[in-house]
């Protein structure tokens, strides 16, 4: 079959699908506004079809009368910029793909839905919204933007049931896909009496690291145990450098340059490295749409600790693989933590819980088993 994929850029978490899809013979055209700096690109080159001039202009001038930040511009972009239409339809013309999956409900989106329609291509929406929502909103500029976008939606996040939420009928729940890395038989956990924290993300307030450090430090004096951090993360702004210098500063201050560790940009082979060295992976991000690395860390064979609005949470089963703290919540991470290290002998049965969970619920033919349903449901 040929799958098209439209997205803003080729992500990371592509790249098992990418692999999965090619294995089985398949041909795959994936169309992006702009390229990444850090991604995987072994099995596919994504094609940069980029914004047209216009669009270029537009947000130039907007985002210049306005004093928007580079990061600013490009999320605006993101959502309200247009495409090349010739060069988009062009590519999918040729191509001619038997599904096409477009990624938000964007300007972007929008145009290349019109271009499936005209073609007579089946589309699915991806996006991270959680599959339990609240009902959508049903104003005429809603009600237009969902006319123009695919009908059928599917989500990786499954999110929680009540608060009058509900599932609507042209949404599908299809699980991240997750390739297994590093089995619990492989796993030499707590190795040398030290219990070895990972985590992994952007220097960024987002990330919340300094109440991470924070509860590490909270977790030092009540346990007096030999705990290390390892934080990895990626830094190639000046925002996220300063961020990072004002971390290793608040690290000093704590008194824990012995007990964390901070690395910058490191490649795939050696943050898998990093996965395999813990014992333990936590992410305390703030208002987190669902964090792949988690899922990575499962993978690896490695209990998670992730905030409660994290959409990769609904992957965690708490006390089985686990711990859900209360977002921007010191005490509620403390906690989470205090918990894994009073019960640090059940380590190695909650990563191999994790293991379970990405085999049963995160694999390759899940995925495509699903978007075939899908396109098969009617409207």
């Amino acid at each position: 079959m040929r799958f098209l994929y439209v997205a803003p850029r080729y992500h990371t978490n592509q790249v098992p699908i990418m692999e999965g899809l090619i294995k089985d013979g398949n041909e795959i055209l994936f169309l992006s506004h702009y390229a990444g700096d850090t991604e995987d690109y072994n099995y596919i080159m994504p094609v940069i079809v980029g914004y047209s001039p216009l669009s270029n202009l537009l947000f130039g001038i907007i985002g210049k009368i306005k004093k928007w930040s580079p990061e600013q511009l490009s999320l605006k972009k993101m959502k309200s910029g247009f495409p090349r239409y010739r060069k988009l339809y062009q590519y999918i013309k040729d191509f001619r793909p038997d599904i096409a999956i477009l990624r938000e409900r964007s300007v972007y989106t929008i145009y290349a839905t019109r271009i499936c329609r005209r073609l007579k291509i089946p589309t699915i929406l991806y996006n991270q919204s959680p599959l339990w929502d609240l009902p959508p909103k049903n104003d005429l500029a809603h009600r237009i933007v969902r006319s123009l976008t695919p009908e059928k939606r599917m989500t990786p996040v499954s999110g929680t049931i009540g608060d009058g939420k509900m599932i609507d009928s042209n949404s599908y729940f299809v699980p991240f896909v997750m390739p297994l890395m590093f089995s619990p038989e492989q796993k030499k956990y707590n190795s040398d009496g030290i219990l070895r924290i990972l985590t992994i993300g952007k220097y960024k307030e987002q990330k919340n690291y300094f109440m991470m450090i924070d509860a590490i430090s909270d977790l030092m004096n009540y346990s007096q145990g030999n705990i290390h951090l390892t934080i990895v993360g990626e830094c190639a702004s000046e925002v996220q450098e300063d961020y990072f210098r004002r971390l290793e500063k608040k690290i000093s201050e704590c008194k824990l340059n012995e007990n964390v560790i901070l690395y910058k940009n490191l490649n795939r082979e050696e943050v898998f490295r990093e996965y395999e060295k813990a014992d333990l992976f936590i992410i305390a991000a703030i208002g987190e749409v669902a964090g792949i690395s988690m899922l990575e860390a499962m993978a690896h064979s490695l209990p998670v600790i992730c905030s409660d609005t994290d959409g990769s949470s609904c992957y965690v089963e708490y006390g089985v693989n686990g711990y859900i703290a209360i977002e921007k919540q010191r005490e509620s991470l403390t906690e989470a933590l205090i918990k894994v290290y009073e019960n640090i002998a059940q380590i190695p049965a909650m990563g191999a819980a994790s293991y379970d969970i990405i085999a049963n619920k995160c694999c390759f033919n899940s995925y495509f088993d699903s978007i075939i349903e899908i396109t098969k449901e009617k409207v």
